[in-house]
């Protein structure tokens, strides 16, 4: 290879580093470990669930038992490095698919640049952890790979060939991954048109399909999509990754780039008068998908090489000019500021995992007291994974589908303090974590005289009232509560200080309310807990 080919290939390479290199941080990563060890340890996948009390018993069809497994050995192996380590070659092994299909399309280097920068910084969102890494691996393999079909102009004598490797990568998918599917759809929009030709070329995708079955849930893994296909709609307003890019968050801005330059593929290919072919046109629909469904953005950026392919065919000999060339290299540097920014890679130094968005001092805290752990705990749905693993006890719901529905019923009841704490009761929850949100609502404060005075208090005041429930323990991540009639004996509450209700102990300061004795008591405790922590993962 030239040398500067070999140049613009780098230059493009570096922005993926930058998603290869960052740690991990997915909180689902948590429960995806705890069910890859219970696989390992009883050498079966999982038919019931068993790590809530919430659900203890409902059949599960755990479609993505293969990653898990492949996780939960990598930890047994070397810890969370170890799952890092998977993670960072999943997403090298997409990278160096992607660039095979940029070449099988013969793209110019500016282009194959573009493209694997494209990969870089479209899969952003999803480039953590995560068990969609197989399928984002798997997809830009099966593009690579015909790529080379067409690029060879569809030899039949391949066919058998062909029938063979699909059907072995469709079923090694159907138990890694969910994803599947949009493989399917990739293979569809190659196999069809050349099954026009020769329609023995549509045997590829029948056994494809079939393939999928060959899994331990059978049809029943088909079952579970559909499911989750008729449930889209209302997951969006669950659930960030099921809903439409943001614009808040460096990574989906570069999602946002993948949708941008399909955008003006599509006007290329509309001036010049050129319909794509079926795979870029695939490539351009799923792009324009992913403004809407952020979960699709992995996909979208492993099709990059397609969308170069569609614009460069619309103008031919655009990459010999060298205002484009400058256009590239300019734009190659702007997405490695980009992804820098999103992934912040130097995070890496301080370990493989990144617990901002973990309870790790709480759980810490509640490894500390084995009278609570024995009680029902109530937990945020994307806090249950890391609890349960942590802390090896039941909770009320994790990351799964199954709690699809009980993330609904949480969201309505969370409208107000009286449908909240309705909804906790019925729950039969003894221990709650929240969330410590910034969230205040104003409440009227009456001193001594009857005065009244406005002041905003923490939400939590009112969805978790001191009659009923006893602030037990809270950090910058969480607040955790103990129904009163539950609370262990020798177990101290927190009346006085409180997070976030600064302005209210001032009022009542003011108005002589104050057992300062009592404060100044618990403001020692939980020096003295605070100091006695051993907050790990």
């Amino acid at each position: 290879m030239k040398t500067g080919a070999r140049t613009w290939e780098l230059a493009g390479a570096a922005v993926l580093a930058a998603a290869v290199l960052a740690p991990a941080s997915d909180t689902d990563l948590w429960w995806h470990l705890s069910a890859g060890l219970g696989i390992l340890d009883a050498g079966a996948v999982p038919r019931v669930e068993s790590a809530s009390w919430s659900l203890a018993g409902v059949p599960w069809t755990d479609f993505e038992w293969g990653s898990q497994a492949v996780f939960a050995t990598a930890h047994l192996a070397a810890g969370l490095w170890g799952v890092w380590l998977v993670k960072a070659l999943l997403l090298a092994a997409a990278g160096a698919a992607v660039m095979s299909a940029a070449r099988s399309l013969a793209l110019a280097a500016p282009a194959r640049a573009l493209a694997l920068a494209l990969f870089g910084l479209g899969v952003l969102p999803r480039a953590d952890a995560r068990t969609e890494l197989f399928s984002i691996a798997l997809f830009a393999a099966l593009l690579a790979g015909l790529e080379r079909l067409r690029a060879d102009d569809w030899p039949v004598r391949r066919i058998g060939w062909a029938v063979l490797g699909v059907a072995a990568v469709f079923a090694l998918w159907a138990n890694l991954h969910a994803g599947f599917p949009v493989g399917l759809a990739l293979l569809g929009a190659y196999i069809l048109p050349q099954a026009r030709r020769e329609r023995r070329w549509l045997a590829v995708l029948l056994a494809a399909a079939a393939a999928t079955f060959l899994n331990p849930y059978g049809p029943g893994l088909w079952a579970v999509l559909w499911s989750h296909a008729r449930e889209s709609s209302a997951l969006r307003g669950l659930i960030l990754e099921w809903g439409p890019l943001g614009l808040a968050k460096a990574s989906h801005l570069g999602a946002w780039s993948v949708v941008a330059a399909a955008a003006g593929a599509t006007l290329l290919c509309a001036a010049r008068g050129r319909l794509p072919a079926l795979p870029e046109l695939f490539a351009l629909a799923l792009a324009a998908s992913t403004a809407r469904h952020a979960r699709l953005c992995g996909y979208a950026a492993a099709a990059a090489p397609l969308l170069a392919a569609a614009a460069a065919r619309a103008v031919h000999g655009l990459w010999e000019h060298s205002l484009p060339r400058r256009a590239a290299a300019a734009s190659c540097a702007a997405a490695l500021l980009l992804a820098l920014s999103a992934a912040q890679p130097w995070r890496l130094l301080q370990g493989p995992y990144d617990p901002a968005l973990v309870p790790y001092e709480a759980a810490s805290w509640l490894a500390q007291r084995p009278d609570l752990k024995a009680l029902r705990l109530y937990n945020p749905w994307s806090w249950g994974g890391y609890l349960s693993r942590r802390l090896g006890v039941r909770v009320y719901q994790d990351g799964r589908y199954l709690f699809h529905g009980l993330l609904a019923e949480q969201k309505a009841a969370a409208g107000s303090p009286e449908t909240w704490q309705a909804f906790i009761e019925k729950s039969g929850a003894e221990v709650v974590l929240l969330e410590n949100l910034p969230r205040m609502l104003p409440t009227t404060f009456t001193d001594k005289a009857g005065l009244e005075s406005r002041v905003e208090r923490p939400y939590y005041q009112a969805y978790m009232p001191r009659e009923r429930w006893a602030l037990v323990w809270f950090d910058d991540a969480a607040l955790v509560f103990v129904r009163r009639d539950r609370l262990p004996q020798g177990l101290a509450e927190y009346r006085w200080l409180r997070p976030r209700d600064g302005a209210a102990l001032e009022l009542a300061r003011a108005a002589g309310l104050v057992d300062e004795a009592a404060l100044a008591a618990e403001a020692r405790r939980r020096e003295a807990e605070k100091a006695a922590l051993r907050p790990e993962l």
